[in-house]
């Protein structure tokens, strides 16, 4: 049986893939999807969105961040997980199984 990522990686190459990539990149010209990124940008400008910034500020530098930040490091720094990365990266990129 494939595993989940040769299944996506299946779909994404194929027709229905391509498919998708093309109506995303259409709805993405839109102008609804315009209207949508112009008032997102006007949200983030005003009074609300540099509130929701500074909370986000805020939480980035609470103890919490800084125990989570230390964890992804080690988790980063750990040899096991580098290698799986790099097999991961090599599949995506439709490279050999290993």
């Amino acid at each position: 049986m494939a595993s989940l990522i040769d299944r996506i990686m299946k779909f994404v190459r194929g027709p229905q893939g391509q498919k998708a990539r093309a109506k995303a990149e259409q709805f993405a010209q839109s102008p609804q999807a315009q209207k949508a990124r112009a008032k997102a940008e006007q949200f983030a400008h005003g009074p609300q969105g540099q509130k929701a910034r500074a909370k986000a500020e805020q939480l980035a530098r609470s103890p919490q961040a800084q125990k989570a930040r230390a964890k992804a490091e080690r988790f980063i720094n750990d040899p096991r997980n580098q290698e799986k990365a790099r097999n991961l990266l090599s599949r995506l990129r439709g490279g050999p199984r290993r």
